[in-house]
């Protein structure tokens, strides 16, 4: 069972490769680099317990299917097997190749049954972390609205003193200048 384990673990790890934070950038040119940071640590975070899960799923679905069981059966068909090829030399093989149709229809039903749950597993994350980034999209497509709008309205507000500024010093430079009272009295 360990040996089963370890090709599992191997075959999660091959297929959940972690790319560099360079290589998950690469998918995001157009945010800047703290938006990228953050959604690459949560990409880290989803993918461990992604790893984690599948790896317990693994195990349950071991136990559904008996596994152990068949391969302690396995174990001991070839136990068998070896006592009695060794004690008749003459004996045939029916033992053995018993043993093998079991145990490789036992590992391809287990190898089926993982294939098909991690498969199940992918495409649920997968859809989880497309909802996750249609709705990432819609919230920076409405934060970019709003700051287009106050980017527009203070150019607006800009514009308007501009205009009042130039009025107030054209009024200024051409106002008469206002009597002046001369220093006598008459």
């Amino acid at each position: 069972m360990a040996l089963l384990q370890e090709a599992f673990d191997k075959a999660l790890e091959y297929g959940l490769k972690d790319p560099s934070r360079r290589e998950f950038g690469d998918f995001f040119p157009a945010l800047d680099d703290v938006l990228v940071d953050a959604l690459y640590d949560t990409y880290q975070q989803t993918l461990a317990l992604v790893r984690s899960h599948c790896q317990e799923e693994f195990k349950e679905v071991c136990k559904e299917q008996g596994v152990e069981q068949h391969l302690r059966q396995l174990e001991d068909a070839e136990a068998a097997q070896a006592s009695t090829s060794s004690g008749a030399p003459g004996t045939p093989f029916k033992l053995r190749s018993a043993a093998e149709d079991v145990s490789v229809d036992v590992v391809a039903r287990a190898e089926a049954a993982a294939r098909l749950h991690a498969l199940k597993q992918e495409a649920a994350y997968l859809q989880d972390l497309l909802e996750r980034a249609r709705t990432t999209e819609a919230r920076l497509t409405e934060a970019l609205a709003m700051r287009q709008g106050s980017v527009d309205k203070m150019a607006a507000t800009y514009n308007r003193v501009v205009s009042d500024v130039k009025q107030v010093y054209d009024i200024t430079r051409v106002w008469p200048s206002a009597p002046r009272l001369s220093g006598g009295t008459a």
